[in-house]
């Protein structure tokens, strides 16, 4: 089950979210009716006439005028006996039900199992529209419980009415959800075989700004799914007349084994070694027909030192239910801190005499920690960079670290060749280019550290007495 922030990300992102008078979405606090109306006017027609139909909401100018007018002229939400809306009530389980179960094309059949609110209760549970909650009939609903109930929403297949000769029937489109009937949104499910640099599969690659999952092309719009090359993900895309965009997906890590480069042991006849985050020595078996992605690209063939990144990490995925792992994910890095850097120069230089040069036809890009997309603009002296290359030289990724520790060196020491510092507490390794050419480190130094993506100290900046 995804948290709430996550369930929040996926809704936003899909373009489901509804506008509030607050600048946050708050997970705790009761929606309120008015919010409600701007989210389920995503999913109709949004249209009113020129007169109020409520007698509490009038005001044109107010951001919840027309999605109030359009919810109650459409008849998806009710207005009190005394012609009031109540905008700033909180919502009961029964009508938001209501209104997403009409939504759906159910409410005829909620009518004759006793209409409101008895019938409209007992299809939207039958339907699930209120799984994994608590509130129910004249409950309210918290923000973090409506994200889970829109989330059953969309996944719910519509209601047509037909005419079958002799009268009319309800029948429920086993193909169909309301994303896909209302915003062209479609589900997928599959492995991300191709990026624009290549294929796990021996094929070119998917073209600029493209991905291939399970066979079909799709733009990767903002998702980086391209960055995904050799995970199963689920998502949904946007089929506008035949041409694919990836809105959001999430990857499947359930065999996933990610093991940073300094705790790989050996890697030997296809077995990998390693030790696991309990400081445990494990083995596992790499398919002798396993997919190496290096640095983003699918490599057509390898020798096995790609197994032992000296900075960087590998991550081992199954496609099969085998015991063998036969997808690796390799990344081999080096980390800069920038004295400058020239882009149309296509260098580098960095703190204690690093430099690093790329290709002008090269691909270049620049991301925060958290893999959201920077431009060159970002990137000032003294950045901590993390720089990979891939094999044939054509992308350049750059992430741009932003960890940062202030405080004392409480000890320090050198292990195996390795500075360790205890600072605040907690342990942490410095870059092996520092160790060997900056000597303002002892115990007492107060300052600021700065670590690369991996949490190693790259540079520090200490406060002399």
């Amino acid at each position: 089950m995804q948290d709430g922030n996550s369930l929040f990300d996926k809704l936003e992102t899909l373009g489901i979210m509804w506008d509030t008078a607050d600048s946050e979405y708050d997970f705790d606090k009761s929606v309120t009716r008015g919010e409600f109306a701007t989210f389920i006017n995503r999913f109709a027609q949004n249209t009113y006439g020129d007169l109020s139909k409520t007698a509490d909401v009038t005001d044109k100018e107010s951001f919840l005028y027309k999605s109030v007018q359009a919810a109650v002229e459409q008849k998806l939400m009710r207005i009190y006996d005394d012609g009031s809306f109540a905008p700033d009530m909180p919502i009961k389980a029964d009508e938001a039900g209501y209104g997403m179960l009409k939504i759906l094309g159910y409410s005829a059949l909620a009518e004759l199992s006793g209409g409101y609110p008895k019938g409209y209760r007992e299809k939207a549970e039958e339907l699930g529209l209120f799984k994994g909650v608590s509130c129910s009939g004249d409950s309210f609903i918290k923000g973090s419980e409506l994200l889970k109930i829109i989330d059953n929403f969309i996944d719910t297949n519509i209601m047509t009415m037909k005419y079958n000769g002799t009268g009319i029937e309800y029948v429920e489109d086993e193909n169909t959800n309301i994303l896909e009937k209302k915003m062209d949104i479609y589900k997928f499910k599959g492995r991300i075989t191709a990026n624009e640099y290549g294929s796990i599969l021996g094929e070119n690659g998917a073209g600029l700004g493209k991905v291939i999952i399970d066979g079909k092309q799709m733009d990767e719009g903002e998702s980086n799914a391209g960055l995904l090359l050799g995970y199963k993900a689920e998502g949904y895309y946007r089929d506008d007349d035949g041409e694919y965009t990836v809105l959001w997906l999430l990857p499947d890590r359930k065999d996933e084994i990610f093991v940073y480069a300094k705790d790989i042991e050996k890697y030997a006849n296809r077995t990998f070694g390693y030790t696991d985050k309990n400081l445990k020595y494990k083995k596992v078996k790499i398919s002798q027909q396993v997919k190496v992605i290096y640095n983003g690209v699918a490599l057509p063939s390898f020798t096995d030192d790609v197994f032992m990144p000296k900075t960087g990490d590998v991550t081992l995925l199954k496609s099969t239910n085998g015991s063998e792992y036969d997808v690796a994910i390799i990344t081999s890095y080096e980390n800069y801190v920038v004295e400058s850097i020239n882009f149309d120069d296509c260098i580098l230089y960095g703190y204690l005499d690093k430099t690093f040069k790329w290709d002008k036809s090269a691909d270049v890009k620049i991301y925060s920690a958290n893999f959201n997309e920077m431009t060159k603009d970002d990137i000032s002296k003294g950045a901590v960079l993390s720089i990979a290359k891939s094999r044939d030289s054509k992308l350049v990724t750059i992430m741009v670290n932003s960890g940062k520790i202030s405080g004392k060196i409480e000890s320090i020491s050198v292990e195996d060749g390795e500075l360790i510092a205890y600072i605040n507490g907690k342990k942490y390794f410095f870059d092996e280019y520092y160790n060997k050419k900056h000597d303002n480190l002892e115990i007492g130094s107060e300052g600021d550290f700065y670590t690369d993506i991996d949490g190693i100290i790259q540079k520090a900046v200490i406060i002399l007495p």
